[in-house]
């Protein structure tokens, strides 16, 4: 098989992966000296994997051990016996190994130079290696912090806390780490391509950073602001070099960053708290303070170095095995992303050393009676890259009983046909993940997905239309220039995305980058939730592709850092103003805040020309609107708008609306689903269908309507 065919694979068949082999990360020997697995019982895994083989998918995926068990060791076993209880017997399976490249703690002890350090930490490198392989060693313990079990039958516990400690494992921008890691991942490939398995080995899936997700030591920990960001001794050398070939010369940078005198050791990165929302001004938030340019850019760093570890494992797999490669990357739907070092999106979908990008499902707004969602703007990524959608919901027979997880089967079913029809209507690919160890093992969730798989090869051999009229954009440069407000962010990232959605009508979402040379003109109603970094120019061109009667939403100040920061721009780009609103909070749901409100509040800015559609308690104006040639521009000052709110504006607008408000909608031009929130009243579409969960079959315009349970699940699949 070729890598154009294996990626045509990669892009239509579904994948199922699970916890078979999920090893100790990093790597780690018990007593017997070899690598730790946290559960020995492959075979519950393979009857698991050969029940998915059953209903016809066949390529499959699991973390595997790299072999990487220290400076110059490797030791396969674990590899081997994940591969044979996989694959052996099964000749017609295919498998996507996810291959996890963190360096054993004792890497850090011959590399002290080289490892990411936390802020305060130790900046001797003899304080440095004497940490590694100790509990001041953080790097994140995600089978212990995540509620997983960790014994699993193998009897083994972790017994190190691995939380909160100085340093982490290896620094992203450490060029050590990276050639070490692209021969460990080398090293890997040739034993598996000259092994018994290699014509069953689809693509790899590299792996690194706080569980395996390419991301920053530190990024997703809710706790402790001083675990962000590397201020390693390499680090913080290879930012300074990297200021320089920025801005051409030493003194450049010095002027820049507003600093004197600089080499590695006087440099100063802000501190974590400095690049949180929380306690700042306006001006504060938006770096128009005297590190303007420093933060920018060091979020700028993180990113780039994050993004050129992938390339190069990427680029590995190509020289060595010829086959797609892969990675978790571009996560701009997150508050932290500029912390991940996520924001590199374009050098990652610009570069030939990648073929597939990933993300776990979004973990907000998932649970049945929700839209669901993602934490990337696939659509946008999956232009040019493959995207694969993880999709470890939590089915009713999660062991741990979490609260997001499906209450009954009746739940469980509505998870699997809204994540489906998801990613059927954004044409794009997922696998299915058992992260709980059974979270399929049932025959009627297995008939279930049976039907689906049937569904999905059905309909991928149909042609396909967008339907979506209403189009969400987000920013990677708003992000880079805008301290992270976990209460902004979440609200502008998350909430507003799952409002727009429970609207009743088909959404796409797309980066802002993409409206310059994709088509637009099927869009009516286009929502901007965080265009920040957003010129004037920008705006102009883009306004000049949009259908002339379009509407056009914009969040909080949208333009304000398009150049230097000037409040004033908003309205050059909205067509309104806004003006601080000192001592007031705005009204933020509470899953968006539960923090407090961590960002400075703004009003419309009261002016003849707009109309007011909304105020606060004090009477400032929340919402409003202005006219935009043929259409309108609405601006909102407080996020978030409900669905209650935004509907009208979509139906001002002439969004076509297939089902009612509270109702999520995922539709191409050859079904539509619906996912009510609350008992919901639906109308039939007008073509001659079939509602696939009932069975029930109607004629074009039959003009009747069907009642869909709260959190239940209606999917018409059209005829013709």
């Amino acid at each position: 098989m070729t890598r154009e065919e294996a990626c045509r694979l990669l892009a239509d068949a579904p994948v199922f992966w699970s916890r078979l082999g999920f090893c100790y990360d990093p790597p780690r020997a018990g007593a017997d000296g070899k690598p730790i697995v946290f559960c020995e019982d492959f075979a519950k895994y393979r009857r698991c994997h050969d029940a998915f083989s059953a209903i016809g998918v066949n390529v499959h995926s699991s973390i595997i051990h790299s072999g990487w068990m220290g400076v110059d060791r490797y030791d396969y076993s674990l590899t081997d016996r994940t591969l044979d209880a996989l694959l052996k017997g099964a000749p017609e399976r295919l498998y996507i190994p996810r291959v996890k490249l963190n360096v054993p703690p004792e890497w850090c002890r011959v590399h002290p130079e080289e490892t990411f350090v936390y802020y305060g930490g130790p900046s001797d490198p003899a304080e440095i290696a004497a940490l590694a392989g100790t509990p001041a060693q953080d790097w994140f313990g995600f089978e212990s912090e995540m509620g997983y079990p960790t014994n699993g039958g193998s009897g083994f516990v972790d017994d190190r806390p691995n939380l909160n400690g100085v340093i982490g494992l290896q620094s992203f921008s450490s060029k050590i780490w990276v050639k070490d890691a692209c021969e460990a991942l080398r090293r890997f490939i040739e034993h598996l391509e000259n092994g018994p398995y290699a014509r069953q080995i689809l693509a790899y899936h590299v792996a690194f950073g706080c569980c395996g997700e390419t991301t920053n030591w530190g990024s997703w920990r809710a706790g402790g602001e001083n675990r962000r960001g590397d201020y390693g001794i390499s680090h913080r050398r290879d930012f300074l070099a990297w200021g320089v070939q920025k801005y051409g010369s030493l003194e450049a940078v010095e002027e820049a960053w507003k600093q004197t005198g600089l080499t590695p050791d006087t440099l100063i990165i802000p501190s974590p708290n400095r690049r949180e929302a929380k306690g700042q001004t306006l001006e504060g938030m938006f770096f128009s303070e005297d590190d303007q340019a420093l933060l920018p850019d060091y979020h700028a760093f993180l990113s780039e170095k994050c993004a050129e570890a992938v390339l190069a494992l990427g680029k590995t797999v190509h020289e060595i095995a010829g086959k797609p490669a892969g990675a978790f990357y571009g996560y701009l739907v997150v508050p932290q992303a500029a912390y991940a070092g996520h924001l590199a999106v374009e050098k990652i979908l610009s570069s030939p050393d990648v073929d597939f990008l990933a993300s776990p499902r979004a973990y907000d707004y998932c649970v049945a009676g929700e839209p669901g969602g993602e934490q990337a703007p696939t659509q946008s990524y999956n232009r040019r890259k493959i995207w694969m959608d993880e999709l470890d919901n939590w089915t009713h027979l999660d062991l741990l009983k979490r609260s997001l997880a499906a209450r009954n089967m009746f739940e469980t079913r509505t998870l699997l046909w809204r994540e489906v029809s998801k990613n059927l209507a954004f044409d794009q690919n997922f696998w299915w993940m058992d992260l709980g160890e059974g979270w399929y093992d049932s025959p009627e969730i297995m008939a279930e997905l049976k039907t689906l798989r049937s569904l999905i090869a059905d309909l991928r051999a149909k042609p396909r239309q967008r339907a979506a009229e209403v189009l969400i954009v987000v920013d990677e440069e708003s992000l880079q220039t805008t301290a992270v407000s976990h209460t902004l962010n979440q609200a502008l990232t998350k909430r507003v995305k799952r409002e727009i959605r429970l609207c009743g009508a088909m959404a796409d979402e797309y980066r802002l980058r993409d409206l310059f040379d994709m088509d637009l003109s099927g869009y009516r109603f286009i929502v901007f939730i965080n265009a920040f970094a957003l010129t004037v120019e920008q705006k102009r061109v883009i306004e000049a592709r949009v259908r002339p009667g379009a509407a056009i939403l914009w969040h909080y100040a949208p333009g304000v850092r398009g150049g230097a920061f000037d409040l004033s721009r908003v309205k050059a780009i909205a067509g309104l103003g806004v003006l601080p609103h000192d001592g007031h909070d705005p009204r933020v749901y509470a899953d968006c805040a539960e923090n407090g409100c961590d960002y400075p509040a703004l009003r419309v800015a009261p002016d003849s020309d707009i109309q007011p559609l909304m105020t606060g308690p004090d009477g400032s104006i929340v919402l409003a609107s202005a006219p935009r040639g043929e259409g309108t521009s609405y601006l909102c000052a407080e996020p978030v708008l409900t669905s209650r709110e935004l509907r009208p504006l979509m139906e001002r607008a002439g969004v076509t609306l297939p089902a009612p408000e509270g109702c999520a909608v995922y539709a191409d031009s050859r079904f539509t689903a619906v996912y009510p929130h609350e008992d919901a009243r639906v109308s039939v579409p007008d073509r001659a269908c079939t509602e696939l969960i009932t069975g029930a079959r109607y004629p074009a315009a039959s003009g009747e309507t069907i009642d869909v349970p709260a959190r239940g699940a209606a999917f018409f699949r059209f005829d013709d």
